[in-house]
């Protein structure tokens, strides 16, 4: 069965009425849209989206969660995604030892930075080597599937997988001095 891509909205509002279908409360989504501070279900997409497989597969412990504890909330979505990061942590491991060491540097630097992954200051800080190294790693890591190019963030690519991506910020990442919440999304690029 081939399910494809399900409008954010109604994705969240079907994840927060099946909630309700067993008691639990939780923020609804105003006016369908989804954004940082809407309701659980908008969560779920805003973390784990586009990949409708991905958003259920983050959903499925917030249910667990959420139908023991009366409520959802937030929190326990961002809980949730820990959770779903712990239980991958063998493949997600996995697929970042199959990463040469560039592919690697880039991974931190699309998980961390805060500008273009060919600026200056992105490559001095992440140590991405020559700027020429950069397009062939992140190139490399698109044909794989691990990324792809997102030109509304600031880095201008994102990891394909929103759980490879928090368990880069969660393991990796620190080595290169930064430490933030695994559920930490990609600014948008300025201006």
């Amino acid at each position: 069965l081939e399910v494809g891509p399900i409008e954010p909205g109604f994705l969240a509002r079907w994840i927060e009425s099946r909630l309700a279908t067993r008691g639990v409360t939780a923020a609804a989504v105003t006016g369908g849209a989804v954004s940082t501070g809407a309701g659980v279900g908008a969560r779920c997409v805003e973390l784990a989206g586009p990949s409708t497989l991905d958003v259920m597969l983050l959903a499925r412990p917030l249910w667990e969660r959420s139908v023991a504890a009366g409520k959802a909330t937030r929190d326990g979505v961002d809980h949730a995604f820990g959770a779903v990061v712990s239980m991958l942590d063998e493949d997600l491991r996995r697929e970042w030892e199959r990463c040469s060491t560039a592919q690697q540097q880039a991974l931190r630097a699309i998980a961390g930075a805060t500008s273009g992954l060919t600026t200056a200051d992105t490559i001095a800080e992440f140590g991405l080597g020559a700027s020429g190294t950069v397009p062939s790693s992140v190139n490399a890591l698109v044909d794989r599937e691990v990324g792809r190019k997102e030109p509304a963030v600031a880095p201008g690519y994102v990891f394909d997988r929103p759980f490879l991506r928090g368990w880069v910020i969660a393991h990796p990442l620190p080595d290169s001095g930064r430490q933030m919440p695994i559920t930490t999304l990609p600014p948008a690029r300025a201006g």
